[in-house]
């Protein structure tokens, strides 16, 4: 009796793992059996395929101005801007957050990026910045919080970096981080 071919073997273990894959990343439950098992030493369980994280590289350039109010120690700034993003293509944004100007940090930002078609990701924002003469370094950390269309359900995060002319309020830079949607 002849031995089946390997690929005869692999192919329902290949299947069953893009399966929960595909269905981790739609958020949808694993209906396939509880366990594929490989040569009978390691087995990937549906509860753990479940738990893993659809997880996509999320990054853009950003252009914007922003107008600031003081009222020391506080610093309440209002940024507009714009440009594009992995998953979003051209787009605007809007920051509200307020830095305490002796640490030079913000807490408690609202980041709202829109698509163009209006789909909105929605993320909290909390920053660091280094102030050298006019020229401020900006460290923030967007936590991704949800959003509208496609965007609803969203989570993750992302980094933005960028450098602000305060006398002009004029501030570029890139973001980079991870975006999970909840389909």
């Amino acid at each position: 009796m002849r031995a089946p071919k390997a690929s005869t073997f692999l192919v329902p273990i290949v299947s069953a793992g893009v399966a929960a894959i595909l269905a981790a990343c739609s958020g949808d439950t694993l209906t396939a059996p509880s366990a594929a098992s490989v040569d009978g030493k390691r087995s990937l369980t549906a509860s753990r395929l479940a738990a893993t994280r659809c997880t996509l590289p999320f990054h853009g350039v950003l252009n914007a101005t922003e107008s600031d109010e003081l009222v020391f120690p506080t610093l309440y700034v209002h940024l507009v801007g714009g440009g594009t993003a992995s998953h979003v293509g051209r787009y605007t944004m809007t920051l509200e957050t307020t830095v305490t100007l002796p640490q030079a940090t913000s807490e408690g930002g609202i980041l709202h990026l829109t698509a163009a078609n209006g789909d909105v990701v929605t993320a909290s924002v909390a920053g660091r910045a280094t102030v050298t003469g006019d020229i401020a370094d900006i460290v923030e950390i967007a936590t991704i919080t949800g959003g509208t269309g496609r965007f609803g359900g969203a989570t993750g995060s992302f980094t933005i970096t960028r450098v602000l002319a305060q006398s002009t309020g004029v501030s570029s830079g890139s973001f980079d981080g991870a975006i999970c949607f909840d389909r």
